[in-house]
């Protein structure tokens, strides 16, 4: 009877040793390259080594030529340096776009705090913090250059800085009218006083036209930007996406704050009216009025009370736009992390 008996493979311990170490060698790349870090050039053969190994053992142990168990193996060991390459360099590309964003992200942390501050500070009777110059105009954006990660930050920076310049314009002409004192007792009891408050309420009118033209300047400065960057398609879709739908939402608080100030213009106008047909009669006494008639008393005060709120509708909506404009501020720092 002829023998059959064959030579034993290696040793299934052997096999699960080849194993564990592919396995560590593996992971010895795959996490460094997850966290954006370079391989060492001397662990680059290591998952070779071991795959060719841990395969040619395994064609042994089947009892069939091992070599071609080990080049299978070797092509498995490179699949795995291949593939620890590949994430290391994805997620450096990443990084290096977030880190990219750091100047923009500081750039709307000054546009809304600025914002905030300078309504603050009108409120207050003070200048502005920061002063706008007159009749400046968005500066144009040149690419040429740049680095494609640092496009998009780019514009991004350039919109902020751009409105940056249109809210302090806008803060430093506010502050220059003095609104309030459309409403001083000494002012709206004297005729030169009023024709003061007039001429006042239209400098105001056409402030509020001239920042509804630059917002809407804005937007269409930020659309002309994108266009012109060196952008894939899919990166100048998706910056649409997000910019309208900000858009939306900043443009809807925008429509409510003109539509308040149109309110109290008309409220402020309507109390010159009034004022106007008691001069002679009403007297201005310190931060009071004495009329003649009880019933003008009483129509001055639902006036004012009018008048007052309506500044309070305004405050909770600019409130609002603060508070939309520091959740724009978060979300960027988050994509920045």
């Amino acid at each position: 009877m002829p023998d059959t008996a064959h030579k034993a493979g290696p040793h299934w311990i052997w096999i699960l040793l080849a194993a564990l170490a592919l396995a560590a060698s593996g992971a010895a790349l795959l996490v460094p390259a997850a966290g954006g870090n370079g391989l060492p050039a001397y662990t680059m053969p290591i998952p070779l080594i071991f795959g060719g190994l841990l395969f040619y053992l395994v064609w042994r142990r089947r009892g069939e030529e091992a070599w071609p168990g080990g080049l299978i193996g070797v092509g498995a060991g490179l699949f795995i340096l291949a593939a620890a390459l590949v994430l290391g360099k994805v997620v450096r590309e990443r990084q290096a776009s977030r880190q990219a964003l750091a100047p923009a992200v500081r750039d709307a942390e000054d546009f809304a705090r600025e914002s905030r501050e300078n309504y603050e500070r009108i409120n207050k009777g003070l200048p502005p913090a920061a002063e706008g110059k007159a009749g400046a105009a968005p500066a144009p954006l040149s690419f040429q250059g740049m680095e494609h990660k640092d496009v998009l930050p780019a514009i991004l920076s350039h919109a902020f800085a751009n409105a940056r310049e249109i809210q302090r314009q806008y803060y430093r002409e506010l502050a220059e009218m003095h609104l309030e004192r459309t409403l001083s007792p000494g002012e709206i009891t004297t005729k030169q006083g009023l024709a003061n408050g007039r001429a006042t309420l239209r400098r105001f009118e056409a402030l509020l036209e001239r920042h509804k033209a630059a917002q809407a300047a804005w937007a269409v400065s930020v659309r002309k930007d994108v266009d012109a960057a060196p952008l894939t398609g899919g990166e100048r879709s998706e910056f649409f996406t997000g910019f309208d739908r900000s858009q939306e939402t900043t443009g809807r608080l925008l429509e409510e704050f003109y539509a308040v100030e149109g309110d109290l213009i008309a409220a402020i106008g309507g109390l010159l009216t009034f004022m106007e047909g008691r001069l002679g009669t009403a007297v201005a006494v310190g931060n009071q009025i004495n009329f003649v008639a009880a019933a003008d008393v009483a129509a001055y005060n639902r006036i004012i009370g009018e008048i007052q709120r309506l500044a309070q509708v305004e405050n909770e909506v600019l409130q609002r736009m603060f508070q939309n404009q520091e959740r724009g501020v978060a979300k960027l720092k988050s994509i920045s992390k």
